[in-house]
């Protein structure tokens, strides 16, 4: 789960307006880096690039040494957690947790079993049958990174997940992400 990152000369235009101009960065593997910049200066937009959600103007992603312009970004390897948990409603938190998965055929016993270890990791296990209505904002956080976690991603991407959280719930956060560093040691960029 943990992979190098490399962004070449990325730009990103939206219409005249150019949002990114020439970033180039490197994330060594297991790594953790933050991207630190005012609201509106791109972060977001060089995330979404990275998982395949955007196309840079120029430039490329490198992931171990593979270019990944055109690679659609279900096979990028590559895993997103965004500012909103973004949680299926209709979905148990085992099964939101096991989606993926899910979609990529195994069992719904197998697929649950496999999100049931991430749901342990991230102190949720007891809540693996609730509905994501039923969650604070902060267990809704914790299932959405579980859920990215169980995809064992190559990268993890990060894009101001506990922003919307309150200060001890985003203390709890980072100890947690602390814990994941420790025990997967996932490249992290965020």
């Amino acid at each position: 789960m943990s992979s190098h990152l490399e962004f070449n000369d990325i730009s990103r235009s939206f219409g005249d307006t150019e949002v990114l101009h020439q970033i180039s960065l490197t994330v060594q593997s297991s790594r953790c880096v933050a991207l630190l910049g005012a609201s509106g200066s791109g972060k977001s937009t060089l995330l979404r690039i990275a998982a395949g959600l955007e196309d840079p103007s120029s430039g490329e992603v490198v992931v171990d040494g593979e270019n990944l312009s055109g690679v659609p970004s279900e096979q990028r390897g590559v895993a997103l957690v965004f500012q909103k948990p973004l949680l299926f409603p209709h979905l148990s938190v085992v099964d939101n947790v096991a989606f993926s998965a899910r979609m990529a055929g195994q069992s719904r016993k197998a697929s649950r079993d496999h999100a049931m270890a991430y749901l342990e990791l991230v102190k949720l296990a007891d809540l693996a049958h609730r509905s994501p209505g039923r969650l604070s904002g902060g267990q809704e956080q914790r299932v959405a990174l579980a859920r990215a976690l169980a995809r064992n991603p190559r990268i993890l991407l990060l894009d101001e997940p506990f922003s919307s959280l309150d200060s001890r719930l985003r203390d709890e956060m980072y100890s947690l992400m602390d814990d994941i560093r420790t025990e997967l040691a996932p490249t992290m960029f965020w």
